[in-house]
């Protein structure tokens, strides 16, 4: 499916096996936004991030962020701090991602979570500069 293809784009799960792909997205929920709506850090009581699958996204950097793109990576590793959220330029649809789910997902596959955390760490090194 097209979803399937936007999470194996994604930065934290490109290069995995479709497998391993499809065991990761159990951890997510899809939400929407409307234009202009704020896209919380802090959502079903856990930090969250988000894989968007359609529309684009503005974080408060001025960076445009659109399909396959993951808004508040940090989050899945306990971080994130900012107090600006990232806010949706057009109606969004996105995969919701707990870090406690998360969690409990690569805790359920030592090789998925081994895999998914070391393309985290990239992630976010690449952020950082």
């Amino acid at each position: 499916t097209r979803d399937l293809a936007y999470l194996e784009h994604c930065p934290l799960f490109r290069g995995l096996s479709r497998e391993l792909v499809q065991k990761a997205r159990a951890a997510a929920v899809e939400v929407t936004f409307e234009a202009e709506q704020r896209i919380p850090r802090f959502d079903a009581g856990d930090r969250v991030a988000y894989v968007i699958m359609q529309g684009t996204a503005a974080t408060p950097q001025g960076w445009t962020m659109s399909s396959s793109a993951v808004l508040y990576p940090e989050s899945l590793a306990g971080g994130g701090k900012g107090q600006q959220p990232c806010r949706a330029l057009e109606p969004l649809r996105a995969l919701r991602i707990r870090q406690d789910d998360f969690r409990e997902v690569c805790n359920s596959d030592a090789r998925l979570g081994a895999e998914v955390y070391l393309r985290l760490a990239k992630n976010l090194a690449e952020m950082l500069g």
